[in-house]
């Protein structure tokens, strides 16, 4: 019996500390979990409570007539304050005020930064669509211009007469805003131009031709409804306006599959960012290729040098070799030509004409000295030792 006591003593030691560690690690794991999915169902109940309370102010608050027109006329007068806005920075030259402007307004950017003030008003973020987005969302369309009211907008469906420009969806090319008084428009039409008004929606363009004009009721936007009615073309945004402090944000929400309105980006951006990062791609692979590229021409260079290196001190050798050869050599040849010296008899060396004077000191006195160049007095001087 005692042994089999220390055995469960220490079996169930052991057992007790897995234990501690799976708690402690599985209890880290279901806190993540545990407020993931309490948060994934705190979201599912604003949406449900979002889409209820925006019923109601439709049925109630939206719907007022009153209202309604009220909006739209503010709409207008919020068009207004845009006025002498140029168009685009690139069709003004560097001399004009208009190139130096802070801001710039197209046809669609003009309605779309009016909708972004008035946000709250209408109680929904407009998304980064062109005109053809704007288009989409408004199904009702009114036929007779006597029903047009202040706020409707104006749609202009034609073909480009450069067939390399975009094709744009149903070819809706241009929108202006209607002033509800007959065919006057607010809008910015040309290119060099600025945001005016115009007296008629109806105008020949230089960039298009065949024009066919829509005129469309803004009433689903008053209603708080920004929705595309066109089954090929969803246009996928997030027109719900949110609180960026909340911690039920929307922005990673990765089960939505439309995007916030603070993070939304349009096509062309999303193009140009995959743009960059293949070109990024493309400069990283060249980098790298001329790397090693660098690296074989270092390898091939380095051993080149090790060959040049052997074949010097080869060199170095053999000319030594040489050298002692030659030396060797030139020890014989200089010992040959001591030995011939010797045998042969010295050749005895031209003595310098002697002038008559010379002749006669050498005569008077005996004496057989070498006669030198010198003249004759200079001659005797040396002769006689006298200095």
């Amino acid at each position: 019996m005692s042994s089999f006591r220390k055995i469960h003593s220490s079996t169930s030691f052991s057992v007790s500390l897995d234990d501690a560690s799976q708690k402690s690690s599985s209890s880290s794991a279901s806190l993540q979990e545990s407020f993931a999915t309490y948060r994934n169902h705190k979201l599912d109940e604003i949406r449900h409570k979002i889409n209820e309370a925006n019923k109601n102010l439709r049925k109630s608050f939206r719907s007022n007539p009153d209202r309604m027109m009220q909006l739209r006329l503010k709409f207008v007068e919020q068009a207004k304050k845009y006025f002498n806005v140029p168009y685009a920075k690139k069709y003004f030259s560097p001399d004009s005020p208009e190139y130096h402007s802070k801001l710039f307004l197209d046809c669609c950017g003009l309605v779309r930064r009016v909708m972004r003030d008035l946000e709250y008003d209408f109680g929904f973020r407009i998304g980064g669509g062109n005109q053809a987005y704007m288009f989409d969302t408004l199904p009702k369309t009114i036929d007779k211009l006597e029903d047009v009211k202040p706020g409707d907008l104006v749609f202009i469906q034609a073909i480009y007469y450069n067939p390399k420009m975009k094709k744009q969806p149903h070819n809706i090319t241009h929108v202006e805003i209607m002033l509800g008084e007959g065919e006057k428009t607010i809008g910015a039409r040309w290119n060099n131009g600025k945001v005016q008004v115009f007296d008629s929606y109806k105008f020949v363009s230089k960039s298009y031709h065949t024009q066919e004009y829509y005129i469309k009721s803004i009433d689903p936007w008053l209603l708080g409804l920004c929705r595309s009615c066109c089954p090929k073309h969803p246009w996928c945004y997030n027109t719900v306006l949110r609180y960026k402090k909340s911690i039920f944000y929307l922005d990673q929400d990765k089960r939505l599959k439309k995007t916030t309105s603070a993070n939304d980006l349009s096509r062309k951006k999303k193009k140009k960012k995959k743009k960059k990062k293949k070109k990024v791609k493309i400069i990283k692979s060249a980098a790298s290729s001329e790397e090693v590229v660098a690296a074989q021409i270092q390898s091939v260079e380095e051993k080149c040098e090790q060959i040049e290196q052997t074949n010097e001190e080869e060199n170095v050798e053999e000319s030594d070799d040489q050298e002692s050869q030659n030396e060797d050599e030139n020890e014989d040849e200089n010992q040959d030509q001591i030995e011939d010296e010797q045998d042969e008899p010295a050749e005895q060396e031209e003595q310098p004409p002697a002038y008559f004077d010379d002749f006669y000191l050498n005569q008077a006195n005996n004496s057989p000295k070498e006669m030198r160049p010198f003249t004759s007095i200079e001659r005797g001087f040396n002769i006689l030792n006298i200095k």
